[in-house]
């Protein structure tokens, strides 16, 4: 509930900013790095948080939506590291581009609060 909070107030901020200089946001892209665990492969993983589940993986993921809400993408990147700490691209577990929400309606999540009206 919190974080849903900072992203309604970070749209609200945005928008009474851009407003003022008569301009709009028309697009989000959200880009984490964090723990990702593949429910096709790890039991229960609602057991424990993404961070403390044996299964995790570190993941690059990235969330585009567009101010309509009715465009999404979504990319899930899980990665390894050698031995020099370098990172090593595993494959592709999620990857949704520019998809229509009203054609094939998809998930809500932090990013669509940036678009909510005041």
């Amino acid at each position: 509930a919190e974080k849903c909070g900072f992203f309604v107030s970070i749209g609200h901020t945005l928008h009474e900013d851009l407003s003022k200089h008569n301009q709009w946001l028309t697009e989000a892209l959200l880009v984490v790095e964090c723990w990702y665990v593949d429910g096709q492969k790890a039991p229960d993983i609602h057991a424990v948080p993404p961070s403390q589940h044996p299964c995790r993986e570190e993941a690059i993921i990235a969330v585009a939506v567009n101010a309509k809400r009715t465009r999404k993408s979504l990319a899930v990147q899980p990665f390894t590291r050698d031995e020099h700490r370098q990172l090593v691209w595993s494959e592709v577990k999620c990857a949704a581009y520019n998809t229509s929400t009203i054609e094939e309606p998809m998930w809500e999540g932090l990013l669509d609060l940036i678009f909510h009206p005041a």
